[in-house]
């Protein structure tokens, strides 16, 4: 015998650039990330409460912006679950599953761009806060954790994610209640290459000659090759030379820097290496784009 409870919570996928001007969007690229939103949710539902099942809608869209209102609808199977639960726990429930698929996106960014975290403490709040050696910290809650590591949900968030490609599509910001996570390009492109299951991740500063295709201003962010790599989108933590060009040093697309790179490498689940490129923390030398100098 099964008696079933329905309870719901909101959330907003909101994608934002050039390209949605008009707030319009490709028919195929937005199916397609919601599809993976509904595939994250299901792995959700299934790592949280695999008694239950949840449904997830598309309410409306908000005039004037590409503004995804979506609703999760969480039930209840069992006559025991529906009978013990009151409707303030099963809300709760609702709002948890969505409130752990946010939190589990902001982890994947973090982890996806700063690696493997160093460790993990219990919060004041009942929480965990997971601290990476940079001094990054971010607190969530077990259920998120849990969900940062699942293949299937990363598999979906992947998918979220993929439409923010740095030029028609800037960034992609997904809220619940009380959660909000923004992801731009470069998270966007960090999370892409990000495997749950990686090991023998090491961090180290190795010296490169890269090449910056264009500048970001927006959150340090700068898009760079070395002309083996792919280009990719790096943090610049060198204070000294970011004052530089304060000043009114000149710096243009194009440029070529001597710098020091902190880059990440490891092993993926497929027994392949890769590197990942976090950040420029020093600038050694600068080379003006179109002059006739030797490259270093």
């Amino acid at each position: 015998m099964t008696a079933n409870r329905r309870t719901a919570a909101q959330m907003t996928l909101a994608y934002d650039g050039p390209a949605l001007a008009d707030h319009s969007m490709d028919a195929a690229t937005l199916g397609n990330a919601l599809v993976q939103l509904a595939a994250a949710t299901a792995a959700a539902r299934e790592a949280i409460d695999p008694g239950s099942e949840t449904s997830l809608t598309v309410d409306a869209t908000r005039p004037g912006s590409f503004d995804i209102i979506l609703t999760l609808t969480h039930t209840w199977h069992t006559v025991v679950d529906a009978l013990i639960g009151d409707d303030t726990t099963a809300i709760a429930n609702a709002t948890g599953i969505a409130g752990a698929i946010i939190g589990a996106i902001g982890l994947i960014r973090h982890r996806a761009r700063h690696g493997t975290p160093e460790r993990t403490t219990p919060a004041p709040d009942g929480g965990m806060t997971v601290a990476w050696a940079d001094g990054t910290t971010i607190t969530a809650t077990g259920d998120a954790l849990s969900l940062m590591t699942d293949p299937a949900f990363v598999k979906g968030v992947k998918g979220i994610t993929a439409p923010v490609d740095g030029a028609g599509v800037t960034d992609m910001t997904i809220a619940g209640d009380s959660e909000t996570e923004r992801i731009d390009a470069a998270d966007a492109e960090a999370i892409a290459t990000y495997d749950p299951e990686s090991t023998q991740e090491t961090t180290g500063d190795v010296t490169k000659i890269i090449q910056v295709l264009d500048l970001s201003f927006r959150n340090g962010k700068w898009r760079v090759t070395d002309g083996t790599m792919p280009p990719c989108f790096v943090a610049m933590e060198d204070a000294a030379f970011s004052a530089r060009m304060d000043d009114g040093e000149e710096f243009s697309k194009g440029d070529v820097l001597k710098a020091v790179m902190r880059v990440r490498r490891g092993i993926g689940r497929d027994g392949v290496m890769y590197e990942r490129w976090d950040a420029i923390t020093k600038v050694i030398e600068h080379r003006h784009a179109g002059r006739q100098t030797p490259l270093f």
